[in-house]
């Protein structure tokens, strides 16, 4: 992935052809076939006028913390860019930080990205053990249900993040159920125990 210069043409919509679906932007060119959404995330995939689970998850990585009015000040383009590039690796991050700089010169008045410190060791990245949060979640939302060691390994990580995410307090709302019975196959028969949880579904709480 190549930086974005912040000067002029950062933002130009180039026409798909018959074997693309790609949006050319700056220097880069992404395909909307990489981004990934959860089912529950379906009404995000023509505006993302909210932060898809992908895009919070690379955020996390790259330790930047971006609010929701300023991901909403970013041209359409921009948010497809940042939900499809792939962040791989610290050179990927490096990328992903560098365009992210050159979309806030230009949209956000020259205010810099704000900076975090990335959890050394989150809890989504332990193969070994289930979080101890999402555990109890899962067994108060599906009546006892017990997600073990190994299938906890075998889901992938942007799914292990978004159950971890979602399973937080700050962050509980009906997405989790949705999430949980897409993520871990879980049928309507599996018992959900009566919740208060409310929401959107989504990862606004985070912005």
């Amino acid at each position: 992935m190549s930086s974005a210069s912040p000067g002029g043409g950062l933002l130009a919509t180039a026409p798909p052809g018959p074997e693309a679906s790609g949006t050319l932007v700056g220097d880069r060119e992404t395909d909307s076939r990489g981004a990934r959404l959860f089912e529950f995330e379906a009404d995000l995939a023509t505006s993302l006028r909210r932060f898809p689970i992908a895009v919070r998850h690379k955020l996390d990585q790259c330790g930047v913390h971006l609010g929701l009015e300023d991901w909403q000040l970013l041209p359409l383009e921009a948010r497809r860019a940042l939900h499809s590039d792939p962040v791989t690796g610290a050179a990927g991050r490096a990328a992903f930080i560098t365009f992210l700089e050159a979309l806030a010169a230009r949209y956000w008045a020259g205010r810099p990205i704000e900076r975090i410190v990335p959890e050394p060791a989150p809890a989504w990245r332990d193969l070994a053990r289930v979080p101890a949060d999402l555990a109890t979640l899962l067994a108060e939302e599906f009546a006892g249900f017990v997600l073990d060691e190994k299938r906890w390994a075998a889901l992938d990580d942007l799914q292990r993040f978004a159950l971890e995410k979602l399973s937080r307090s700050g962050h509980r709302n009906r997405g989790f159920e949705a999430l949980a019975r897409e993520v871990l196959g879980l049928g309507e028969d599996q018992g959900r125990a009566p919740s208060s949880s409310a929401g959107s579904g989504c990862l606004e709480a985070d912005a």
